[in-house]
């Protein structure tokens, strides 16, 4: 069977799937920059991509720090099941993907001292993919010791985000560094329109210093957003 790109491989996937199996598909998005099949196993989900294998660094960035706090997967779920409920979750519906929430809890927790930043002052290792280099090199563990004290949680990180606005606008949230960037610090970074950029939050990739995590929500969806935040911070 012949397959034309990423899209025509799942769209044959999808074909071959068994017509009662428990692999279900519950989503199709297969004309954004990346296809993907969202899939349902029981009460399991994923998401299913072709010939894109730089999440796959990404994951392993986001399990090692994971592995660093036993706090922080919890609240991930927390934070995004939030969201859900707010109406503020999905780039198809003009939200924060999960991948996003999650890098906003791992942003918090480096702000306020509970995980150290664990692609700072590294060599670079370099992964090419599709005719562009990325710098995938990241620590395997912390070489600091934190502050396990420090409390974290979804209202915590509300009052972090909500209660700096006008710096947020003209500051790009980077796990990467492990710190708010100016614009000039991000010079790859793709920004949205000056009105959007003196407003919205911005959130780099850490694998893919190109992408702006916040492109897919405009004004109106990131006022909402930023209602919800400042409710949830009571």
């Amino acid at each position: 069977e012949h397959f034309k790109g990423a899209d025509g491989v799942l769209r044959a996937f999808e074909r071959h799937l068994p017509p009662t199996g428990k692999l279900v598909v519950v989503e199709k998005v297969l004309t954004c920059r990346v296809p993907i099949l969202k899939l349902k196993l029981g009460g399991i989900e994923c998401d299913l991509s072709c010939n894109n294998l730089l999440p796959l660094f990404n994951t392993a960035l986001l399990a090692t720090y994971a592995s660093l706090d036993s706090r922080l997967a919890p609240l991930v779920v927390e934070v995004k099941s939030w969201a859900k409920a707010q109406g503020i979750h999905g780039a198809r519906d003009g939200y924060l993907s999960s991948y996003a929430f999650t890098l906003l809890v791992i942003f918090y927790a480096q702000s306020e001292g509970a995980l150290p930043c664990l692609q700072s002052d590294l060599e670079p290792m370099w992964w090419v993919d599709h005719g562009r280099a990325f710098n995938v090199a990241m620590r395997s563990s912390q070489q600091e010791e934190m502050d396990a004290e420090i409390e974290l949680s979804l209202q915590g990180l509300a009052r972090f985000f909500s209660s700096h606005d006008v710096e947020w606008s003209r500051r790009v949230v980077s796990v990467r560094a492990g710190r708010l960037l100016s614009a000039a610090e991000c010079p790859h970074l793709k920004f949205l329109s000056d009105r959007e950029w003196d407003t919205a939050l911005h959130i780099e990739d850490p694998m893919d210093e190109s992408r702006n995590l916040s492109d897919v929500m405009g004004l109106k969806h990131f006022d909402h957003f930023r209602e919800q935040l400042s409710r949830a911070a009571l």
